[in-house]
């Protein structure tokens, strides 16, 4: 792909907060999560908002899909899985 020029580019919102504050997904189309470090009455309130939005289509996840569909009940189909690997800075 060549490099686009990000200046044209108008269509693209990326969003940090406290999404145990939110009250809806909408309108986003692609949720990323780092959730392995979420308590799981949180992932739970996460799927909840994520089947009741009308925008949401994606969700990128780093737990197994197995746990994202059948315990925390996300309304979703596994269309990708890659390997991931994650190390410690170090730091603190």
């Amino acid at each position: 792909r060549s490099n686009p020029d990000l200046n044209t580019i108008t269509n693209i919102s990326v969003q940090l907060g406290d999404i145990s504050e939110a009250l809806c997904l909408d309108p986003f189309t692609h949720v990323w999560m780092f959730d392995v470090a979420f308590e799981e009455e949180l992932i739970h309130k996460i799927a909840e908002l994520f089947n009741n939005s009308t925008t949401t289509r994606y969700l990128i996840s780093c737990e197994r899909p197995g746990l994202i569909t059948n315990v925390y009940g996300f309304d979703v189909k596994l269309l990708e899985q890659l390997p991931t690997s994650m190390h410690s800075s170090g730091e603190g």
